[in-house]
């Protein structure tokens, strides 16, 4: 797991989604999966407790910034302000705990992810920017935009996230998702916008063939992980 801190223009920061931006696919992996009551843990303006609370489920959601609250709580869903909540107030509150491209933004995700895991009866469900791949997109001078924010302090690979759950001594389950464009086309077109910038348009067709899945996909964006508060089994 490393750490990545840049002052450069290039790198900005993420905004929260905003209600009715909750992706398709990290969406389909909660509904599948959440039970009982569940806590939006760093939920930001309420994407994704909005669009649950909309297909029927019990939700609360906790923030520290206070705008975030404030149009959360102008949506009709319950909030927890984490400036004035200590973790022992939400120990064993919730049956599901979500964490939405959360991880990534805290100094200490060891003992962060602890005490989230203290909040839940039964489990966490968490999604991370995927960085397995990101010195061979580098080397081809290409990146995703989620990755490239200026503060995500933490840069995580699979084997990072395995290593986190196998520290706390937890059963988890992990898969990677959100896959993007084939390795093959990239040096080609590297080389070919080399010679002209106009020849970035190539892009174009590829990218609309990534999106309509007619292009087998390579790198994952994004890790996906259900991790169960009990101790694994020996």
């Amino acid at each position: 797991m490393s750490q990545l801190r840049s002052s450069s223009p290039f790198f900005n920061p993420g905004p929260p989604a905003e209600v009715g931006q909750a992706d398709v696919e990290i969406m389909a992996f909660l509904k599948e999966r959440v039970e009982g009551e569940i806590l939006d843990m760093g939920g930001g303006r309420g994407a994704y407790a909005h669009a649950l609370q909309e297909c029927g489920y019990q939700i609360t959601l906790a923030e520290k910034n206070p705008t975030c609250l404030e149009e959360v709580q102008r949506l009709g869903i319950p909030v927890l302000d984490m400036n004035v909540k200590s973790w022992g107030d939400l120990k064993g509150m919730f049956d599901t705990v979500i964490l939405i491209e959360v991880l990534e933004h805290v100094e200490d995700p060891l003992e962060f992810l602890g005490n989230i895991l203290s909040c839940a009866r039964k489990k966490v469900l968490l999604t991370v920017p995927c960085n397995d791949d990101f010195e061979e997109l580098f080397r081809l001078g290409l990146t995703y935009n989620h990755i490239a924010v200026s503060d995500h302090i933490q840069q995580f690979t699979s084997r990072d996230i395995t290593q986190l759950f196998e520290k706390l001594g937890c059963r988890y389950e992990i898969h990677k998702g959100g896959h993007l464009f084939p390795q093959s086309v990239f040096p080609i077109l590297r080389k070919t916008m080399k010679k002209h910038p106009a020849a970035e348009l190539a892009l174009l067709p590829i990218r609309l063939l990534n999106k309509l899945g007619v292009l087998e996909k390579q790198f994952p964006v994004r890790i996906f992980a259900e991790v169960y508060p009990s101790v694994k089994a020996h």
